[in-house]
Formats: C-alpha cells, structure tokens, sequence
C-alpha cells in the first residue's frame, strides 16, 4: 500500500509539482462533500436541497427556496 501511496504522490508532484505550492491530504472526501455541502453538518455548512434534512441554516449560493 505504501509503494502505491508513494507512487501516486510521485505522479502528482511531476504532473502538478511547478503550480502547486501547499498540499494537503484529506482523509475521506466524500465525508467533507456530503457533511459540509450536501446536508450542511459540518463546515462550511451549506445546505443542498433536496439532499439536506435540515436546510434552515446557511444555504448554497444557488438555493432558491423558502
């Protein structure tokens, strides 16, 4: 698993390496994604209807509704 780990980090660094400065390694994405866009638990907290139980709070941009 590691030579796997280090191999992907090799082709990122020789694909992306010149343009970018800070990386960052975030432990299951899509927990951020769903947690923090789709239903607003975490920050950032934006809510995405239909998805989202409880939209009450700070929306995304696009929401249009009551």
């Amino acid at each position: 698993m590691e030579r796997r780990l280090a191999f992907g980090t090799l082709l990122l660094m020789l694909e992306f390496g010149d343009r970018v400065l800070h990386w960052t390694t975030i432990n299951e994405a899509n927990i951020l994604a769903v947690g923090g866009y789709d239903n607003g638990l975490i920050p950032p907290k934006r809510c995405s209807p239909p998805f989202g139980f409880n939209c009450t709070g700070v929306r995304s941009a696009g929401f249009r509704g009551n």
